[in-house]
C-alpha cells in the first residue's frame, strides 16, 4: 500500500502548495484567523480550531502569507490522508478488502471538492470512513478508542453528522445481528450513535440560521444537482459507480464457480478477469473525464455547490462495504489475502487517478490565480471593480463574495489593494471601516493586517469618485 497512499499524500501536498485551501470561503478562513490570531469556525463547526492554530501560531514568526497558506492548506490535507491511514491500520489485519471503500469514498466520492480543503462537507465524510469500517471488523479495544474519538470530532463538524451517525447506527445493529459474538459491543454503538445523533440535531435546532436552513429545500438539492453533477461529471460519478458494482461482483462470482461451471459451462476465473478488465477501464473512463473537468476552470467554477451532494454521492460506496460485510461468512467469499491481492492493484489506480486529477485541476487553479494577480496588480486604482477583472481570468472566484478576502491574501500583511464588488467601488465610504462581506466590516485600527496603506489610498479615489 505504500504507493497507494505515496501518491495519494503527494497529491494533497501539491495541491497545498499551490493555494488550493483559499478557493471560495478557504480565502475568509485564512484572512479571518490571521487578522484576529483566532481561529474562525463558522456555524459551530469547530473542526477548524485545531486545524487552524498552528498556522496561527506560525504567522507570530513568520510573515510571508505564501508560506502560511501552504500550512493552512497542509494542516486540512491531513484530515483525508490521515483518515485513509486509520482506516487502513483498522482491516489490514482482518479485513484488509474493506479498504478499497474506503479509497472509493476519499479518491472519487469527494474528488470534485477535495481541492477546496477546508469544507467541511467533506472533511466530516473523511473522518466517518474509519469509524464506519470498525464497526465492520472484530472488535479491538483500540480500535473502539480511535472510534470515540473521531466521533466526537465528527460530532462537532457538521450537520451530515445526523445522517452519518443513522447510518453508523443502522450498521452497528444490523452487524450485531448477524454476528452474535459482536453482538454486545456493537449494540453498545447502536446507542451511543444515537445519543450523539440527538445531540448534533439539538444543536442543528438551536444554532441553526438561514445559512443551514436554506439548503434543506428540494429547490436547493435541485439546483445544487444542476450546478455540480450535470454533464461530465455526471458521467465520471456513473463510471466510478459501475465500477463499484464490479468490485463487489467479483468476489461473488468466484464463490459461484462451481454452480457457474455446471449450469453455463463458464469458468469463474475467466469471467473474473472481464469483470476486472471491466473495473479498470470504469476506473480509467471516469479519470479521464475528470481530467478535462479539471483542466478547464469554466467546467469546475461551480464546484462549492458539490458539497451539498457530497454525502449522497459517498452514500454508495458505505452500502458496499457494509452489504460485503453482512454476507461475508466463512466459504462464502474468497480468502481475505486473495482478495486483497486483486483489490490492491485496483486501490493503486484510484491513487494514480486521485493524483492526476487533483494535479490537474491544482494546475489550472495556479494559472487562474496567476491571471487575478496580473489584473489586480494592473489596476490602477486602489478599489478594484470585480467587473474589471475578465471572466476568463477569474471564472471560478468572480462574482463570489471571498473576491475581496482572497485579494487581500494576495499582497501579504500589507495589502495596498482590495477587489469589491463594483459599486462598493463607487458608493462605499471608506471612512471607519473596509467591507470585507456582507456582515463583516473591518474597522481600520484593528486587527492584525496593515491596513494603513490600502485606507490612505482609497480616501481619495471615493472623494474623486463622488
Amino acid at each position: 500500500m505504500k504507493f497507494f497512499f505515496a501518491v495519494v499524500a503527494i497529491a494533497l501536498i501539491f495541491g497545498a502548495m499551490v493555494g488550493g485551501a483559499i478557493l471560495w470561503d478557504g480565502s475568509y478562513y485564512l484572512y479571518k484567523a490571521l487578522d484576529t490570531g483566532e481561529p474562525y469556525a463558522p456555524h459551530g463547526r469547530f473542526i477548524n480550531v485545531p486545524l487552524q492554530w498552528p498556522v496561527i501560531w506560525a504567522s507570530q514568526v513568520i510573515g510571508d502569507v505564501n508560506v502560511l497558506k501552504t500550512l493552512f492548506g497542509l494542516m486540512y490535507a491531513l484530515v483525508p490522508l490521515g483518515s485513509l491511514l486509520i482506516a487502513w491500520w483498522i482491516v489490514r489485519r482482518s479485513q484488509p478488502a474493506l479498504f478499497i471503500w474506503a479509497a472509493l469514498g476519499v479518491g472519487f466520492g469527494t474528488l470534485m471538492l477535495q481541492l477546496t480543503f477546508i469544507a467541511e462537507a467533506i472533511l466530516v465524510l473523511h473522518l466517518f470512513w474509519p469509524v464506519l469500517l470498525g464497526l465492520l471488523v472484530p472488535p479491538r479495544r483500540r480500535v473502539y478508542l480511535v472510534m470515540a474519538l473521531l466521533s466526537g470530532v465528527i460530532l462537532f463538524s457538521h450537520p451530515f453528522a445526523i445522517l452519518l451517525f443513522a447510518f453508523a447506527m443502522l450498521t452497528a445493529f444490523l452487524v450485531g445481528w448477524r454476528y452474535p459474538d459482536r453482538r454486545p459491543q456493537l449494540w453498545v454503538w447502536v446507542a451511543a450513535f444515537g445519543a450523539m445523533m440527538v445531540v448534533v440535531v439539538l444543536r442543528f435546532v438551536t444554532m441553526s440560521d438561514t445559512y443551514e436552513s436554506e439548503r434543506l429545500t428540494l429547490e436547493t438539492l435541485q439546483n445544487t444537482f444542476n450546478t455540480s453533477l450535470t454533464g461530465v461529471r455526471f458521467v465520471g460519478v456513473m463510471s466510478i459507480y459501475a465500477a463499484a458494482v464490479l468490485i463487489f461482483l467479483v468476489p461473488l462470482v468466484k464463490r459461484a464457480q462451481p454452480w457457474l461451471a455446471q449450469r453455463w459451462h463458464i469458468q469463474a476465473r475467466s469471467l473474473s478477469q472481464v469483470l476486472y478488465g471491466l473495473e479498470l477501464l470504469c476506473i480509467l473512463l471516469a479519470g479521464l473525464v475528470l481530467v478535462i473537468w479539471g483542466t478547464y476552470p469554466r467546467l469546475w467554477q461551480t464546484a462549492l455547490t458539490f458539497r451539498t451532494w457530497a454525502l449522497f454521492v459517498s452514500l454508495p460506496f458505505m452500502l458496499g462495504a457494509v452489504l460485503e460485510s453482512l454476507i461475508h461468512r466463512p466459504g462464502w467469499l474468497p480468502e481475505p489475502e486473495s482478495l486483497w491481492r486483486h483489490r490492491r492493484r485496483t486501490a493503486q489506480m484510484i491513487g494514480a487517478v486521485f493524483l492526476l486529477v487533483l494535479v490537474t485541476q491544482s494546475l489550472s487553479w495556479t494559472n487562474l490565480d496567476y491571471r487575478i494577480r496580473q489584473a489586480v496588480a494592473a489596476n490602477p486604482g486602489a478599489c478594484v471593480p470585480q467587473s474589471s477583472i475578465s471572466q476568463q481570468s477569474a471564472a471560478s472566484l468572480l462574482g463570489h463574495w471571498t473576491m475581496t478576502p482572497y485579494s487581500i491574501l494576495l499582497q501579504g500583511m500589507q495589502p495596498q489593494k482590495v477587489i469589491l464588488r463594483n459599486e462598493l467601488c463607487e458608493t462605499y465610504p471608506f471612512k471607519a471601516d473596509l467591507p470585507i462581506a456582507e456582515w463583516d466590516r473591518r474597522n481600520w485600527n484593528s486587527g492584525r493586517f496593515d491596513m494603513h496603506v490600502l485606507n490612505e489610498k482609497l480616501a481619495p479615489e471615493q472623494r474623486s469618485a463622488r
